[in-house]
């Protein structure tokens, strides 16, 4: 069924809960997975090195690529433990939405597992949605992994 699926985050709690699950799900099917962050691009000017930003703009690429390996190892160790083959990628290319779709169609996954954190109607339209733009613009079936409900003692 599922052969590539990509499996997105962007470290939340929600996001690696989600990415826990797509590694789990590839495992029962004998899938491999990609597994994606996204962050801001900063590509510095040329000249950069004489500006007064230049130890902020190379902190920014240390702090990037370092929350990345943190984030996508901790998902890359819990594949490999399952046995589940895996590539990872940082991407810092944005807006978040179309990166992941763009990543979807090349690396030629069929299936994405994403978090989202169900703002409803009004949320969405105040801050957006990752989760509802990657639906409605991909071609690509996208499992949505919701925070757990704590149900009620009665």
């Amino acid at each position: 069924m599922y052969k590539r699926i990509l499996v997105c985050t962007d470290g939340s709690r929600l996001a690696q809960r989600a990415a826990q699950d797509g590694v789990k799900l590839a495992e029962a099917l004998g899938a491999r997975i990609v597994v994606l962050l996204v962050t801001p691009p900063f590509e510095p000017p040329s000249g950069y090195e004489t500006s007064p930003l230049a130890a902020q703009i190379r902190q920014h690429g240390r702090e990037s690529k370092e929350m990345a390996a943190r984030f996508l190892g901790a998902i890359a160790r819990d594949a490999k433990a399952r046995g589940v083959p895996c590539k990872e990628m940082h991407v810092g290319k944005y807006p978040p939405a179309s990166t992941i779709v763009d990543t979807a169609t090349s690396e030629r996954c069929d299936l994405i597992v994403m978090g989202s954190h169900g703002h409803g109607a009004l949320g969405q339209l105040l801050i957006g949605s990752v989760t509802t733009r990657v639906v409605a613009t991909c071609s690509v079936p996208v499992l949505i992994v919701r925070p757990r409900v704590r149900s009620e003692k009665r």
